[in-house]
């Protein structure tokens, strides 16, 4: 009977370091799962705060190609700009060779544009004959005596 008391006993040992174990795995097993749903909570948030960033990145993006098409209007305009104003500085060139008192850019001004002159503000074309008809390039002829 010794014998199994002895087996008894060694059962019993085995069963309560059994179960210490099953205690322990369950703590872990615990543990594990609380460590999963923090880092499933803290993917949530990452992915939430990314959502805002990609948001704001893509209106930068617009903003950037916005401000890229306004700087090439600007500059086409600019150039707009630079040519009109060589153009005026060429009429204003003529114009004041033509009268050498400067009353050739008076008549010019009071001068309207008629259609059909081919050249800028009613002028007749570089090296065009004068209009006989009294026009703009007539009255600055008239104006500086030639």
């Amino acid at each position: 009977m010794d014998a199994a008391q002895e087996k008894a006993d060694f059962g019993v040992a085995v069963a309560r370091a059994v179960e210490a174990a099953f205690g322990t795995i369950r703590q872990t097993i615990e543990q594990v799962s609380d460590l999963m749903s923090n880092v499933a909570a803290g993917s949530k948030e990452q992915a939430q705060g990314v959502e805002p960033i990609s948001t704001a990145a893509a209106q930068l993006n617009q903003v950037t190609q916005s401000s890229a098409a306004n700087a090439e209007e600007t500059a086409a305009a600019s150039q707009e700009l630079a040519s009109q104003a060589e153009m005026l500085d060429a009429i204003v060139q003529r114009l004041a060779g033509l009268s050498g008192t400067g009353q050739a850019v008076e008549a010019a001004h009071d001068a309207k544009p008629r259609e059909g002159l081919g050249g800028p503000v009613g002028l007749p074309a570089e090296g065009a004959a004068p209009d006989d008809a009294g026009g703009p390039m007539e009255r600055v002829l008239e104006a500086t005596g030639r």
